[in-house]
């Protein structure tokens, strides 16, 4: 069989070739690491048979997150009070609140690690977000749930409080 080549005199049309790698190469560059995924270690309420409940729940202690701040309540228990005016409620610096930075989560971490020192035993945190609280806000609770960083540990590690946290459905 005969090898076609161009005839003497014509190039190739090889821009709209060249013009499509132009394209494609910044593409395939920018969207390499457009997706990241990570994982937040966190558990959701499970179906319980009623004959299988304990007698003592335990504290069942929960942090409420609404647009007005910070509620940390428990069942059967008189937990610390953040500030005498609030109780167990810590409001945002303003109300309501308006943006990832405004909710209190040092004083947050503070009673929680006061509610620890109380219920050593006590491992678990259930989180009841309302439904317009923004994901960020959600990581920021559950960090300073779990861990106490302003306390170290015998070894040098944060001071950890509430590693298993989990998530309920939302606060209306």
């Amino acid at each position: 069989m005969p090898e076609r080549r161009p005839p003497r005199g014509e190039s190739l049309q090889l821009l709209p070739v060249m013009n499509l790698v132009a394209m494609l190469i910044p593409m395939l560059l920018l969207s390499a690491q457009a997706v990241h995924l990570s994982v937040i270690d966190s558990s959701v309420p499970g179906i319980v048979d009623p004959d299988g409940i304990p007698e003592d729940p335990g504290l069942q202690l929960s942090v409420a997150i609404t647009d007005q701040g910070l509620t940390v309540a428990g069942v059967d228990a008189v937990l610390p009070a953040a500030n005498e005016a609030a109780g167990p409620t810590l409001p945002c610096a303003t109300a309501p609140c308006g943006d990832v930075e405004s909710y209190d989560y040092q004083g947050l971490t503070e009673l929680l690690a006061r509610v620890k020192d109380e219920h050593p035993d006590e491992r678990s945190v259930i989180l009841v977000p309302e439904e317009r609280i923004s994901y960020e806000v959600l990581v920021k609770v559950m960090d300073a749930a779990r861990e106490d960083r302003a306390q170290l540990d015998g070894q040098g590690a944060p001071r950890s409080l509430f590693p298993q946290v989990v998530m309920a459905g939302g606060a209306t």
